[in-house]
């Protein structure tokens, strides 16, 4: 039993470790946008990069606690270009 539940976690960590290798892979591909997305709560335009990152790792909450935080936090300042690093 205990040999199973070991199979089962090695093999859930690296579905995710793949899944994350192909998500930065699909990423470096975005380096402009062609069409910017609004955010869920709507005082953020979104980069085509970011918008797939929401949609593809399903963060939407991500990027409303950027939104909600960002003037706060002073990250991020209306009528302005702004960019938020994590990590």
């Amino acid at each position: 039993m205990c040999t199973s539940r070991w199979r089962a976690a090695l093999l859930h960590r690296k579905v995710i470790k793949t899944d994350e290798a192909k998500l930065l892979s699909e990423l470096a591909q975005f380096t402009g946008t062609t069409a910017y997305h609004r955010s869920s709560l709507g005082g953020l335009l979104l980069t085509d990069g970011a918008h797939h990152l929401r949609e593809r790792a399903n963060c939407y909450w991500l990027i409303d606690v950027i939104e909600s935080y960002g003037e706060t936090l002073g990250t991020l300042h209306p009528d302005t270009i702004g960019s938020v690093r994590l990590g």
